[in-house]
């Protein structure tokens, strides 16, 4: 009888033994199974961050799991290792790191936790803190000392680590570095060597240097004197030019970019892009004016390659005009996607664009679709959304603008993959402008100022797409810029700030701008 209860006891410790190992190694995260208090829990996704101050950075994620008893947020510091920074309760998607040093990098990742185990991580994120002063989704006014003179017809670039370059415009051959990180211009571009003064030129960063190529100059002439005398005569005359330059804002020095043979021709409202280590001139205007001051202008489909290591231009016969090139254009938009040059619309282009190659000196064969591509229009803007796989990436974005008739407030979203269009909405979006200025932050495309023509003027407002979620977001005009239009925007990550400077309202040419902070 002892001998069968020991049996017996024994048989239920090994049944008991073996559903208890089988419900271990059968067991999955709650990812996957379902919900049960005895699940790994799944990890948290969508792990973003803000920074929201010059001490705060906030984090928002996904919770993915029921079964979670908390998160282990975990921290670093650039070249450091991860701790445990701290420990959350059940169903928390967000968190805020206080008490960190203006303007310095971090890095974080996070997992959920219960007593049977730990979720994978989530990716590593990281930002960096803003500048001192600075909060998000306001704006505060540059400093105006010593702030470049007043102008229109301007380049700006940004650089990081620095903040901006404002050159030329206005038939100026002057400019200033700024630096939004202490709101002060930090320094005076020498005007030792610069380009001649010019309005209406193209600049690039390259990662080292300025670009600085074409634009508009005034060049005085000898006055034939005519019996009896007349006034109608000029003593300057408006030409474009094919000259350029590369400044260095470390040593603060110019030097002259080479004339050859394979050097564009001269023109003016052209464009210019940077494709990782050459600049692209294409389109355009050339500009020639009588001694009577009679004006002829010439649109252009040519363009050239420059590479600033060897400080040459190079032969790319089929750019210019090359078969299958755009028709001859100004005021148009072109965006590098990383491998291929987009032109697309301007004066003289109606709604076409082509997509072009430098590796192959190739004009895609198939243009750009205009099947439910934006009406034509020239001053409008276009950015590119980046390389990613999100589905609102690698793809080019154009808004506003004008066809000499009407101005525009809609645009479109275009596929290079499917070379096909979809319609912006225009719900919430800023109203009917042209002249405006448009920044790409990395997620979102952000409209600030332009005009409309006589009867509406220049604006001080805007909007913000957000193409994650197809939507126009507000932006604030409180302690804004003036209403302006011809004026400069660039964005810098770093400080994730959009610097406006300069421009006209109709009335008067401006010294001054504005700073927007956002993330």
């Amino acid at each position: 009888m002892q001998k069968c209860f020991y049996n017996s006891v024994l048989l239920i410790f090994l049944l008991l033994s073996f559903i208890f190992l089988s419900g271990c190694v059968g067991r999955k995260d709650d990812s996957t199974s379902g919900s049960s208090a005895d699940l790994i829990p799944a990890a948290p996704t969508e792990f973003t961050l803000r920074a929201i101050s010059s001490s705060a950075i906030a984090l928002s994620w996904n919770d993915n799991s029921t079964t979670e008893i908390g998160f282990y947020v975990e921290h670093r510091n650039p070249q450091a290792t991860f701790t445990r920074l701290s420990t959350l309760p059940a169903n928390t998607t967000s968190y805020t790191h206080t008490g960190l040093t203006a303007y310095s990098t971090h890095y974080y990742r996070l997992q959920a936790w219960n007593y049977v185990g730990l979720s994978n991580y989530s990716d590593v994120v990281s930002t960096s803190t803003l500048a001192p002063g600075m909060t998000l989704d306001n704006w505060f006014l540059i400093t105006t000392t010593p702030a470049p003179s007043a102008r229109i017809g301007h380049t700006a670039v940004q650089v990081d680590g620095i903040g901006m370059i404002v050159y030329g415009g206005d038939f100026l051959q002057d400019g200033a570095v700024y630096s939004p990180t202490i709101n002060t211009w930090i320094q005076q571009i020498t005007t030792t060597n610069s380009p001649s003064a010019r309005v209406g030129h193209t600049a690039i960063w390259t990662g080292t240097e300025m670009l600085v190529w074409g634009g508009e100059l005034l060049v005085p002439i000898a006055i034939e004197w005519s019996d009896p005398p007349t006034n109608s005569i000029p003593s300057l005359y408006r030409v474009t030019t094919m000259e350029g330059a590369r400044y260095n804002p470390i040593s603060n020095t110019w030097k002259a970019i080479a004339t050859t043979i394979y050097t564009p021709e001269d023109r003016v409202n052209h464009t210019a892009i940077w494709t990782g280590n050459r600049m692209i001139i294409w389109g355009g205007e050339r500009v020639r004016m009588s001694v009577t001051g009679s004006m002829t202008r010439t649109k252009l489909n040519t363009g050239g390659v420059y590479d600033p290591d060897s400080d040459s231009w190079g032969y790319f016969p089929n750019l210019n005009s090359g078969f299958g090139a755009p028709s001859a254009r100004r005021y148009h938009s072109c965006v590098w996607t990383g491998g291929q040059m987009l032109v697309w619309a301007g004066d003289g282009g109606s709604n076409t664009g082509g997509m072009y190659s430098p590796t192959t000196d190739l004009w895609i064969l198939e243009p750009i679709a205009t099947l439910k591509a934006p009406s034509a229009r020239y001053a409008h803007s276009t950015i590119w959304t980046g390389d990613g796989s999100k589905s609102w990436r690698n793809k080019m974005i154009v808004w506003g603008g004008t066809n000499g008739e009407s101005y525009f407030n809609n645009g479109g979203i275009y596929d290079p993959v499917s070379n096909t269009w979809t319609a912006l909405p225009t719900t919430g979006a800023p109203i009917s402008r042209v002249y405006h200025s448009v920044v790409w932050t990395g997620t979102k495309m952000i409209v600030w100022g332009g005009g409309a023509g006589v009867v509406q003027g220049a604006f001080n407002d805007g909007g913000i797409y957000n193409p994650a979620r197809n939507i126009w977001e507000p932006l604030t005009t409180t302690d804004a810029p003036t209403a302006r239009t011809y004026h400069t925007a660039v964005w810098d990550n770093i400080n994730k700030t959009m610097l406006i400077w300069g421009g006209w309202d109709a009335l008067n040419t401006f010294a001054d701008g504005g700073a927007y902070t956002t993330d």
